[in-house]
């Protein structure tokens, strides 16, 4: 069904992002988050949840590599949920909360230069439930299958929806099994069949009864997974999240009874014996917590974890700060780093990554939020293939990244330097220390110019219009990337 819909798009000029690698905010007037990330032809698209002046809405940004905005589209009626921006034959579609209304769900559909298409509206036609909360969209490429939780008084039901190609909807499904049960994670996997996580939250024992299904096209149930201990009082922290690798199996956040309740089990299961294949568990120890948001496969096989990452032994304590963590196919884990952004009084920022990609050439972007003056900013950052971020970076807080294998801390943020004015058509001067190194490249790679700073203005207007990465490097050794616009 097609309804008005109120949606403003802005083709935005670029933003500063200063090199290749960094960690840049995004403040929004009111509270916001970005939730998805989509690798698509040299830039990404985010989708962002927010407050508006009346309600929860949306928006849908599309940033090239160095994190600066190309345009962006508001939805002011859908509260976009956590994983419900997904990429279909360059059809995006944008699912969430319809506001106002308590039990209806919305997929908008755009263009990928931002333009939207149009704008369906689904609910139970049945008035099974009062509320819903809907946080998943996959698709086979035939249907599509928008999930979460419905709502009647303090319980609830795991709903499904399914779509066809035209955009109507075949069914509304809510869990059979379970009360108070939630699908927190689903995925389409080799198999081409839908997989669910789902959490039953319970308000007494068992609590948390955790389990992982799959579905037909009509969503009929054809395979079960319940680990042996689901039935038992399981810590409240831990969320079933996962993913369906390409081999068939299934990876996916657990629980270990006994273990501290914070800190999660990492499990992967063969989907045709039920049997565990591996799993790797954290140092059980209590002042420690990690929370699990998402779960990628990698080109290679490894596995991409992003969430929030939290330890009370340390002076200042890390309260919640993003967190990337990367294993093996076999389980073994290959770095895992906290993303620790200090306040001036030496505490730290709490945040999260709610979702991380690879790109083509290996490096990673992840998106999520840190708190600011008691506000939710969006984060975007950009590392290498080792989650690092290269040092001496301009424009950036002062952010540590703490290796959470060995214990080492490297910073970022520090000296700052600047080229004014920029963009530029003519002249440039960099603000830096004298005899520093400075050296102009496309984003080709290409070196362009080189020269010494000597607090003289510097001529580009040989150069064509466009976009340039400037290298500069001090009597101190430090490295500076900083991008420079040519009009």
């Amino acid at each position: 069904m097609k309804n008005f819909i109120m949606i403003m798009t802005y083709v935005l000029t670029p933003a500063m992002c200063w090199c290749q690698y960094f960690y840049q905010t995004y403040p929004e007037e009111k509270a916001a988050t970005f939730y998805s990330i989509i690798d698509h032809k040299n830039s990404v698209l985010i989708s962002t949840g927010k407050i508006c002046e009346l309600w929860e809405c949306s928006e849908v940004t599309r940033f090239d590599y160095l994190g600066n905005r190309i345009w962006n589209t508001e939805f002011i009626n859908t509260d976009v949920g956590s994983a419900t921006l997904l990429l279909l034959n360059d059809t995006l579609y944008v699912g969430g909360n319809y506001n106002p209304g308590k039990a209806i769900s919305v997929i908008n559909r755009m263009t990928i230069d931002g333009k939207v298409i149009d704008e369906h509206i689904y609910s139970d036609s049945l008035n099974r439930f009062e509320r819903s909360l809907v946080n998943q969209l996959c698709s086979d490429n035939k249907v599509l299958y928008f999930s979460g939780g419905s709502y009647i008084g303090n319980g609830g039901k795991a709903l499904i929806y399914s779509i066809n190609k035209s955009m109507d909807l075949n069914i509304c499904y809510l869990d059979t099994i379970q009360e108070n049960s939630v699908v927190w994670d689903a995925h389409i996997g080799p198999d081409n069949v839908l997989t669910c996580f789902i959490m039953e939250n319970g308000f007494a024992a068992p609590r948390d009864r955790r389990r992982i299904e799959k579905y037909d096209k009509d969503l009929n149930l054809l395979w079960k997974y319940q680990p042996p201990d689901s039935l038992l009082w399981l810590g409240n922290d831990i969320y079933l999240r996962g993913t369906v690798l390409n081999n068939g199996n299934i990876f996916f956040s657990y629980y270990k009874f006994g273990w501290n309740d914070r800190l999660p089990n990492l499990r992967c299961i063969d989907t045709v014996s039920k049997q565990t294949k591996w799993e790797y568990d954290f140092p059980n120890i209590s002042s420690h917590k990690r929370q699990v948001l998402r779960t990628k496969e990698l080109k290679n096989g490894d596995i991409l974890i992003s969430g929030q990452y939290a330890t009370f032994a340390s002076n200042p304590r890390i309260r919640n700060s993003p967190w990337l963590m990367r294993i093996d196919r076999n389980g073994n884990r290959k770095w895992e780093k906290a993303y620790v952004e200090l306040k001036p009084d030496g505490q730290d920022k709490t945040g999260a990554l709610w979702d991380a990609i690879e790109l083509e050439n290996g490096d990673i972007m992840a998106c999520g939020f840190v708190i600011n003056d008691n506000k939710q900013v969006p984060l975007l950052i950009r590392t290498d293939a080792d989650g690092c971020i290269d040092q001496g970076q301009t424009n950036c807080p002062t952010v540590q990244i703490i290796d959470l294998m060995t214990g080492a801390v490297d910073e970022i943020g520090g000296p700052s330097i600047s080229i004014y004015p920029n963009p530029a058509s003519t002249y440039i001067t960099i603000d830096a220390s004298a005899r520093s190194i400075y050296t102009i490249y496309s984003l080709s790679g290409q070196e362009m110019m080189t020269g010494v700073v000597d607090n003289a203005d510097i001529d580009i207007s040989h150069l064509n219009v466009g976009f340039f990465i400037v290298k500069v490097i001090d009597r101190s050794g430090n490295i500076y990337n900083l991008k420079l616009q040519k009009i």
